[in-house]
């Protein structure tokens, strides 16, 4: 009984709406909590577990279903004066409760699957708001680099009216060409890799994203502090729910030892000199435990379940140290990124580089080589942006509240 209460409530958590947007109809996606919603609906990965998760609960009604009886006929038909007739029509009786094991087992495969639903929910929302999160610093990136490229063209442009050059300045127009080559494939990969995770996105929302720059979050200007909740990952539930199921295994194998009982009416009819004779009956059929009473098979379903119980403790122990990870990681981005004002920093910094190569001051060598380190600047500071991103989210993760939060 208390096997049953505790699948029916692991059932009920696990069909819980996750989102409550998430059960609105995705109609647009004008913003990053309706693309969520979107992804939360439409993605693959949730149509295959949704899927699944009816599959399974079609196996509760299979598993309920009774043996259907059986007819037994027997007679003979050639040789001899006498001949007989013997029809048999047997009910099973299945004992020990195996009808009502297996329905038990076929439910703790529903919760299980329900519980890897919400633990895909989980991974695409993280994945969907890391992913936006790349494509605004792609955006980013790019413009730096398109900056760089029109600055470029015009030192190149600037040398070309000029005439007589010197052979100093034919090899700064030569340096300044293939820097800008140099930064237009950089550009290419960066574009390429924008469509990527647009594709993606768009396969995850189930259609086209028309215009994405405008629901892309702007750079944090405030890094939310982490609570100290209990740890409540889905990995989890998931654990527990297969921690049930092996229970409900183990009562599947306990109700095998127990033999069925087949019984139903039997009639006989009998042709002989003398005349016909019909006689009733009943038969009965009971499978005598001689030599074993199913103790292998439970006492392989026991090990299994200490197995999983053994697993549980184990995945605890490995989320509370990647909790603890996690949460120094975060501590240490937020902490860097207090140092300084990393877009006014970058901003300023390619300004004054302009205001430099107006006035000619400055030699192709140094021009090429500090926008390289602009750029390798603002690709550390996204690093280390991703890193705290995906540790923040991470961690809210564990907690259980992933599908709720925001990051401004």
């Amino acid at each position: 009984m208390k096997l049953r209460v505790y699948l029916m409530l692991l059932s009920f958590l696990g069909t819980t709406p996750l989102s409550a947007s998430a059960q609105q109809e995705c109609s647009q996606i004008n913003s990053e909590k309706s693309l969520i919603q979107c992804v939360l609906l439409n993605a693959p990965a949730l149509q295959d577990a949704k899927l699944l998760v009816e599959e399974q609960e079609r196996g509760i009604d299979a598993q309920s279903q009774p043996i259907n009886p059986r007819l037994e006929v027997a007679g003979d038909v050639i040789g001899g004066d006498n001949k007989s007739l013997e029809v048999g029509y047997y009910h099973t009786f299945e004992m020990g409760g195996k009808r009502t094991s297996r329905k038990n087992f076929a439910a703790s495969r529903v919760s299980i699957v329900n519980a890897q639903l919400k633990q895909i929910q989980h991974r695409l929302v993280m994945d969907t708001k890391l992913d936006l999160l790349r494509l605004r610093q792609i955006q980013t990136e790019m413009n730096i680099l398109a900056e760089t490229i029109h600055s470029f063209d015009e030192l190149v442009s600037r040398f070309k009216q000029a005439s007589g050059l010197s052979p100093e300045q034919k090899a700064s127009v030569t340096a300044f060409t293939l820097a800008r080559r140099e930064t237009a494939i950089h550009q290419k990969t960066l574009f390429n890799e924008q469509r990527k995770l647009l594709g993606l996105l768009e396969l995850r929302a189930g259609k086209k994203i028309p215009n994405i720059e405008s629901i892309l979050s702007p750079h944090i200007s405030t890094w939310p502090k982490l609570k100290s909740d209990p740890i409540d990952d889905p990995s989890i539930k998931v654990a527990q729910a297969e921690i049930v199921s092996a229970q409900a295994s183990v009562q599947v194998q306990n109700s095998l030892s127990s033999a069925d009982l087949e019984v139903g009416p039997k009639i006989t009819i009998e042709n002989g000199p003398t005349g016909q004779t019909t006689r009733l009956g009943f038969g009965l059929s009971l499978p005598l435990p001689i030599y074993h009473s199913n103790q292998g098979g439970t006492a392989q379903a026991e090990a299994s379940k200490g197995r999983i119980i053994a697993q549980l403790e184990r995945l605890k122990n490995r989320l509370k140290q990647e909790f603890e990870r996690n949460v120094e990681i975060y501590q240490s981005a937020v902490e860097t990124f207090k140092t300084f004002d990393q877009e006014k920093d970058i901003e300023q910094r390619h300004k004054e580089l302009h205001s430099f190569i107006k006035r000619g001051v400055v030699e192709a060598a140094i021009v090429i080589e500090v926008h390289r380190q602009i750029l390798a600047f603002q690709g550390q500071l996204h690093q280390l942006e991703q890193e705290g991103n995906t540790a923040y989210w991470k961690v809210l993760s564990l907690q259980g509240k992933i599908l709720n939060k925001e990051i401004k």
